[in-house]
C-alpha cells in the first residue's frame, strides 16, 4: 500500500493506525523525507507478514537469508531497535533506529 501523498509539490506519509511515527495521532501527516522512504522500504523487506512490526522470527528469516547466523540477526537489531522491549518492532522504533545507525 502506499502511505503517501502529494500536495503543491510537497509528499506526505499519511500514517496508517498502527505506524503512529513521531508520537502523533492517527490523523496526523507527516512530511516525507527522503530518509524516511528509506526506511520504510527496508521496514517492508522485514515485515514478512505486512502486519506493521518485525518479529525477532522475521528479521532471523531476513538476516539467515542475507547470509549471517540466527545468533548474529538476534543479536544486532532486537537489543539496538526494541526501544520498548515488547519482542517486536514498529515502524517508529524502527526509524529511531535507523535515523541513529545513519550517522
Amino acid at each position: 500500500r502506499q502511505y503517501q501523498r502529494r500536495v503543491r509539490g510537497t509528499t506526505f506519509l499519511l500514517l496508517p493506525p498502527r505506524i503512529q511515527t513521531m508520537g502523533g495521532d492517527r490523523d496526523e501527516v507527516t512530511p516525507v523525507t527522503p530518509q524516511m522512504l528509506e526506511a520504510l522500504e527496508m521496514f517492508k523487506k522485514f515485515d514478512l507478514d505486512g502486519d506493521m512490526f518485525i518479529t525477532r522470527a522475521e528479521a532471523q528469516k531476513v538476516f539467515v537469508d542475507m547470509g549471517y547466523s540466527q545468533e548474529d540477526a538476534a543479536s544486532f537489531l532486537f537489543p539496538e531497535a526494541d526501544l520498548n522491549h515488547d519482542g517486536k518492532i514498529s515502524f517508529d522504533e524502527f526509524y529511531t533506529f535507523f535515523k541513529s545507525e545513519a550517522k
